[in-house]
């Protein structure tokens, strides 16, 4: 009886989309998911083929209660027919799924196109695909008359339209003409473009021709489409070919007055002379006379190759304007770009220039690493303008089509809109004028901005006015504008800040006056005056013991080494009044107590950029950060008899460098329990990272739990809490973004012109999804965009969008009564993710941003505490891992420490590396490297000492590569007795190695060579047998395809040795096997091992090592298992998850490469047996 293999979680490449009826389907390798296209649910999947990738899925026909489909990968096609059922209390019914066979096609398959029906059929009755020979395929079935309520499908008939050629095509696109009439364009892999036709005038003559080949890309072709008639700009209909490159253009040809009907021959060109004479890039790919001739618009926008490209005409797909053609592309760049199609007004200018261009609208970044593979673009039929993508990164994503800039969303006022209210003012008494002279600082501009709540917010001018501007409804525009005052003491200079969620505003100026703004009264009062003039405002709100939200403010002094803490008291102020009104003392807003907080410059500098004010059962205390980078505690300590107005801060303490030496502009404060000086400090900085610190506030000790740093930035500029997620804004190049930290999205990108100009943020918190209102300042003018909610909806999220190299699964760490397992994958996008796996769902928690090349391994320390990593450039960091609140993440990382480099030039690759821990308390690491220049080193990591690292040992192995690295740990404590290494030679070799330290560090010498491969080992694992502690089971995967099998011992005498020759199996994998790991389950060892075949193999490993073995007897037996496909490409590691440790009665296989997947051993099956062979 052996363990049954289970596919249980699949995240691989997006490779097809396609929009039927209500429902949204996407290929995952040979599965078929099929989502809810309005709500963004999963209903169910389906596999259509055993192991092929599914590259394409076209409707045949769709009602209200069915969705036929045909769908192809490579040489492979099939038919489905879905029963569709939707209740509206009890949502999707099951949904009735029915395959026809799989049939074979003779060539792959680029594209498949289904005839047209006839009139009053709903039938499908026939497909034409093009082949990657440039070949038709006429592709029939027999359905039946009682179609679509039908028990099964009928074969799949393959026949041949056209011979294959000597093309060697990477794309192509068919357009069913007429009934009888195909166009072809085919891109060809040396830069050509091959429109041509098929008709059929009778049923047993049929004729193909090719009219033209296109030239002027300078490199493959990878996408192709031929529009239907379009209309342009009022012109006469006009028929156009898309096609993009491995150059990263789009271009865009003519094809007008090539026409398929049969006797026209005006354009025609031999068939059989064309497909021989094109089969490299020719001369003419570079001519210009040539591209201008035939090329009549040409798009650069995409960073790298463009995979895709393709037409929204009115008549296959979404409508749109008549004047206007639009466009979408994807590419290697992991984004999808909009275009129009528009009248090049330098063309009459220039007979070179095309007479039309694509302009770019829009582009959708939604994606991470490389590759957006496929898009789905809405039917004629649609009512919704939403676009779908499918990426490498495995993350399905939707948003909203835009066929115009996002400028036109934005309303601009400029500097007049405001100073013709102020003019009309000045005549009144209100607001008099003075005679004389206008000086400079009186010169018209907008000064800032401040949100007093969600649809209003005040604005200053130069001049010193101040104004409320009430936003619409839809919050883009402004409904209402008023002048609220205009005192003399604002002129010239003026900041402000708000405080949205009290309808408080408050404006200050170069003489010290702090006046405050009430949108429940509309009333603006002197509040406070200090004596110089006032740098920034800063506002922080707490309950008091009523539960009553109050607010303080801290006040900076230009060149002053104190500020000043205000707790400002409303309650009295309830009936309207205006400013120059006289008002009675108890009916204005006044500074119930004021607070001096010195600051310490000589250490923080005098400029404070942030304040959070932490009100506790044990006293209140105020937290500020520096434009230094550091942030500073203090303690209010209260004043008594006379002053008992007026209290001090007593500095607690200084937290250096919390941001580098950049700006901490944004802090918040989450208490551990109700009124708690215990908590988590969170602030942002423009180092572009969020830091996260547990601070005790009676006793002043802090610890850093988090620090990592954002994709966007760096200049971060706050953060807000909303429904449990912390998100940031700032600014990324010239964007304004919003990101949100739990999903790691960013859900609000606007284009700005850069971080140096005065704005304001209110983000929308009563919406569950987010978004927010950004005014701004931009050439002299004001501007306004309201976004509600993200810019695009993640269906289903992704993971890396490059090859994953390495994966480790932390042990089960007790938290909350339950076990969490944390897994960490490192790709070639140099990103390494930390994800959970629950209910069959891998979910990212973190991206650790840090290394600069592609990582090489990873491993978790025994208790799960430590994350180690490495890849090239002799890169190696220690990250420490500790748990968070989950509006914070759940989890949070701190990048440690990184090993120095000893290389002149930190040009050296780390191979690999293992990790053993000497001693918990303190703690303290053995960390073994192999680099690529043959060099073994060993360090010991002291996380608690001032200098970390202590180099222990070093040795040098011969010209050969060392590919793998690992300790043996013998005896009772499992401590490093040896280090085994192997490499390109096929050889694993043992170096002795003795902790504790010695004061020099000692030289290593390699001795016990064995033969396990006949070239490079490509993985390697080691397991200590639970009833021999003194035995290791090492096991080894090869270039060559064998698995090796060999047993150490540790002896008194001589060290580590080897206990009994070496066992190989052959012929394992039809490929290198690149990874493999060891389960213990059920009282079963099992090794399971993988390849680039794509297979999953499961050994069952029975060991004869017991009391009164003899090591000339066999000393293992493998049996084979079980197997099963993955559907992971590239397959470069694995590890376990779960295990006997965790809950849950099946071991699981997390399978890693291009994608992850997660497989489970678990449920007996009987299976043939085989045995090892003895090398």
């Amino acid at each position: 009886m052996a363990q049954k293999l289970h596919h249980e979680c699949t995240r691989v490449p997006i490779t097809a989309l396609a929009e039927c009826g209500p429902l949204l389907i996407v290929a995952e390798g040979p599965y078929l998911r099929f989502y809810d296209r309005q709500q963004n649910i999963l209903i169910s999947s389906e596999r259509l083929f055993e192991a092929q990738a599914i590259h394409g899925v076209r409707e045949l026909s769709s009602s209200a209660d069915h969705v036929h489909l045909v769908i192809w990968g490579g040489l492979l096609l099939r038919t489905l027919l879905l029963d569709t059922s939707y209740d509206e209390h009890d949502g999707w019914l099951p949904l009735n799924a029915r395959c026809s066979d799989v049939a074979r096609a003779p060539d792959w398959i680029l594209d498949l196109q289904s005839a047209p029906k006839s009139p009053g059929n709903d039938i499908p009755e026939r497909c034409v695909a093009v082949t990657a020979h440039n070949a038709l395929l006429d592709i029939t079935q027999e359905l039946g008359v009682q179609y679509p309520r039908v028990e099964s499908l009928g074969p799949i008939s393959v026949s041949e339209l056209t011979s294959s050629s000597r093309s060697i095509l990477y794309s192509a696109h068919l357009l069913w003409e007429s009934d009888d009439c195909i166009l072809v364009a085919a891109g060809t892999a040396f830069g050509e473009i091959i429109y041509w036709s098929w008709n059929q005038s009778r049923p047993d003559e049929n004729r193909s021709r090719i009219h033209h080949v296109f030239l002027g890309h300078e490199g493959s072709i990878f996408g192709v489409q031929i529009s239907h008639v379009l209309c342009i700009n009022g012109q006469k209909s006009r028929r156009l070919l898309a096609s993009c490159s491995d150059d990263r253009t789009i271009r865009i040809w003519d094809v007008s007055r090539v026409t398929a009907e049969e006797g026209s021959d005006s354009h025609v060109i031999d068939t059989d002379s064309q497909r021989t004479r094109h089969t490299g890039f020719s001369n003419a790919s570079f001519d210009a006379d040539v591209s201008s001739k035939d090329c009549v618009a040409i798009g650069w926008g995409h960073t790298s190759r463009v995979w895709k490209v393709e037409f929204l005409d009115s008549r296959g797909s979404i409508s749109v304007k008549p004047d206007k053609i639009v466009l979408l592309s994807a590419g290697e760049d992991a984004t999808s770009r909009t275009w129009t199609l528009i009248t090049n007004v330098d063309s009459s200018t220039s007979p070179s220039t095309p007479p039309w261009q694509l302009e770019l609208m829009d582009t959708a970044p939604y994606h991470s690493g490389k590759n957006v593979w496929s898009i789905s673009i809405p039917n004629a039929s649609s009512s919704h303008r939403s676009v779908a993508l499918g990426g490498a990164d495995s993350k399905i994503t939707k948003f909203s089509l835009r066929t115009k800039k996002q400028s036109t969303k934005q309303a601009q006022y400029d500097i007049e809109y405001f100073t013709s209210t102020l003019a009309s003012l000045e005549e009144s008494t209100a607001f008099p004028r003075k005679a004389g002279h206008r000086s400079s600082k009186q010169m018209e501009f907008l000064r800032s901005y401040a949100f007093v709540d969600a649809s209003s917010f005040i604005l200053t001018t130069n001049s010193g006015g101040i104004f409320l501007e009430t936003l619409s409804q839809h919050g883009s525009k402004i409904d209402l504008s008023q002048l609220i005052a205009k005192p003399e003491d604002l002129c010239g200079y003026s900041v402000c800040a708000g405080e949205p969620s009290l309808g408080l505003a408050f404006v200050a100026g170069a003489k010290g006056t702090l006046y405050a703004y009430h949108k429940e009264t509309s009333r603006l009062t002197q509040l406070h005056t200090f004596n110089g003039k006032i740098g920034e405002v800063f506002t922080g709100t707490f309950a008091d013991s009523l539960q009553s939200k109050r607010i303080v403010l801290l006040v900076t002094l230009v060149g002053q080494k104190d500020a000043q803490l205000l707790h400002v008291d409303f309650s009295e102020c309830k009936e309207p009044q205006y400013l120059y009104e006289e008002l009675p003392e108890s009916a204005r807003p006044r500074a119930s107590s004021t607070t001096v907080v010195p600051i310490p410059d000589h250490i923080t500098g005098l400029v404070i950029t942030s304040m959070v004010y932490v009100d506790t059962s044990v006293g209140s205390y105020v937290l500020l950060g520096y434009r230094r980078g550091s942030i500073a505690a203090y303690r209010i300590v209260d004043q008594r008899g006379e002053h008992a107005d007026q209290s001090s801060a007593k500095l607690l303490g200084i937290i250096h460098s919390v941001h580098g030496k950049e700006t901490v502009t944004a802090m918040t404060w989450v208490p551990r329990g109700t009124d708690s000086p215990s908590g988590h400090l969170v602030s942002t900085g423009r180092d572009g990272c969020v830091a996260i610190h547990l601070i005790e506030l009676e006793t002043m000790s802090y610890r850093l739990v988090h620090n990592i740093t954002l994709p966007v930035g760096p200049n971060i500029e706050g953060l807000y809490i909303h429904n449990s997620e912390l998100h940031v804004y700032g600014f990324s190049h010239k964007e304004f973004v919003v990101y949100n930290t739990a999903t790691e999205e960013v859900t609000m990108s606007v284009e700005t012109g850069g971080a140096h100009r005065s704005w304001s943020f209110q983000p929308d918190v009563s919406m569950y999804r987010g978004g927010g209102t950004l005014v701004w300042t931009r050439a002299s003018s004001m501007h306004i965009l309201s976004q509600s909610g993200p810019d695009h909806d993640v269906i289903r999220s992704g993971g890396h969008g490059r090859e994953i190299k390495a994966v480790a699964v932390s042990p089960g760490v007790e938290t909350d009564g339950s076990k969490l397992q944390l897994i960490a994958t490192g790709a070639e996008d140099t990103d390494i993710k930390i994800f959970s796996y629950t209910d069959k769902h891998l979910t990212c928690l973190r991206t650790l941003r840090k290394h600069t090349t592609g990582i090489q391994n990873l491993q978790w320390s025994t208790d799960g505490s430590y994350l180690f990593s490495s890849g090239g450039c002799e890169e190696f960091y220690v990250w420490k891992i500790s748990r968070l609140p989950s509006e914070m993440g759940g989890i949070g990382v701190v990048c440690e420490a990184s090993c120095p480099p000893e290389s002149e030039h930190s040009d050296l690759r780390i191979m690999a590396f293992d990790v053993a821990q000497y001693t918990e308390s303190p703690a303290v690491f053995f960390i073994s490297m192999v680099f690529s220049n043959s060099v073994v080193k060993v360090y010991a990591y002291m996380p608690t000492q001032p200098e970390r690292w202590h180099k222990l040992a070093s040795g040098l192995y011969f010209t050969s590569c060392l590919t793998q690295c690992a300790f043996l740990p013998m005896g009772e404590r499992k401590m490093p007795q040896s280090i085994l290494t192997a490499g390109t030679d096929g050889h694993a070799v043992l170096w002795a190695f003795s902790p504790p330290p010695t004061q020099a560090p000692e030289t290593l010498t390699y001795r016990s060579p064995t033969t396990i491969h006949q070239s490079s080992t490509k993985t390697l694992v080691t397991h200590v047998l639970p009833t021999r502690s003194d035995k290791t089971l090492i096991i080894s995967g090869g270039d060559d395809g064998t698995v090796s099998f060999l047993l150490a011992r540790c002896t008194s005498i001589n060290g580590v040795e080897w206990a009994g020759s070496p066992v190989t199996v052959v012929r394992t994998h039809a490929s290198a096997v690149t990874a493999c790991a060891v389960v213990s389950h059920n009282g079963q060892l099992l090794l399971i091992t993988s390849g680039n075949d794509q297979w999953v193999r499961m050994w069952e490993l029975v060991l004869c090592v017991g009391d009164g073995w003899e090591e000339d007897k066999d000393w293992i037996e493998i049996r084979r298992a079980g197997k099963v496909k993955t559907r992971v490409a590239d397959v470069s590691s694995m590890a376990v998850v779960g295990g006997e440790d965790m809950e849950g009665d099946a071991a699981r296989v997390l399978i890693c490469g291009v994608g992850m997947e997660v497989i489970r051993v678990g449920g007996n099956t009987q299976v043939g047996l085989g045995k090892g062979e003895r090398s």
